[in-house]
């Protein structure tokens, strides 16, 4: 609750504690999943090297208790400290780690969580198709959850990948029905790591033209969540593109 609230000083307090109680008690549980907790305030406020010291300690707890679910946590954690710092190759490794596990456990929510994770990832190394694969794939599982988080990520990646496409007014309306979710679910966009989203958009607006851009992204913002979700999966981007500077050939390659 502490977490959900953003207050991160009582969220390390309770998580100190517990690890406390946790060491006492020998529970490697219990010390996997409070070295996690001090490890996303960390990422919080920004101090990587410290998150990945502290993902780093809890994972082999976590192995060694058997908590498959921590572990792979743990995993996308630690891709997420790579991706905020960068290095995108470790990243997508840690995620696809990850994402095994969840699949192994049948644990459908983090799994969205990992495909999110692999969309932003393909999206900040131009890899659009990648990025395409992995977004449509989250809208595929994230409705059969009721992952409404989930669901607003997808629809915000397919939409960068449509303005990476050149269809821009499709991208448009995707950016505003997504907007329009997140301000039904009052989801803050406070602590998200959007930045290959960001750009998107601003990208987007500028080629498009502010009026055209505005009257797109209105429209999405009246389509029902089920409507955008097809709207989102329904096109299939074109399999080259001049991404950044550089002409990416994608072949034999699944959507």
């Amino acid at each position: 609750m502490s977490w959900l609230q953003g207050d991160f000083e009582r969220f390390r307090y309770l998580s100190e504690e517990c690890l406390e109680l946790s060491r006492e008690a020998h529970d490697k549980q219990g010390i996997a999943r409070s070295l996690r907790g001090l490890g996303r305030v960390a990422t919080i406020h920004g101090d990587y090297p410290g998150a990945e010291r502290l993902f780093e300690e809890a994972l082999p707890f976590a192995r060694e208790a058997g908590d498959k679910i921590a572990t792979a946590e743990l995993l996308n954690s630690l891709g997420e400290v790579a991706r905020y710092q960068g290095d995108y190759g470790r990243a997508r490794a840690l995620y696809e780690q990850s994402l095994a596990v969840n699949r192994e456990v049948g644990n459908q929510l983090s799994e969205v969580s990992n495909l999110v994770n692999l969309g932003l990832t393909a999206l900040a190394q131009g890899d659009v198709l990648a990025a395409n694969s992995f977004y449509k794939e989250s809208l595929r599982v994230s409705p059969t959850t009721g992952d409404k988080q989930g669901i607003i990520y997808g629809l915000e990646g397919m939409a960068a990948v449509y303005a990476a496409q050149q269809e821009l007014e499709r991208a448009a309306r995707l950016f505003g029905a997504a907007k329009a979710q997140r301000e039904a679910i009052n989801l803050s966009s406070q602590y998200d790591d959007l930045t290959p989203i960001d750009r998107a958009v601003s990208a987007a607006r500028i080629a498009l033209g502010e009026e055209a851009f505005a009257a797109a992204w209105a429209q999405g913002c009246e389509m029902a969540v089920e409507q955008a979700i097809i709207f989102a999966r329904e096109g299939v981007p074109d399999t080259r593109k001049r991404i950044g500077g550089h002409d990416l050939r994608y072949k034999n390659r699944p959507l």
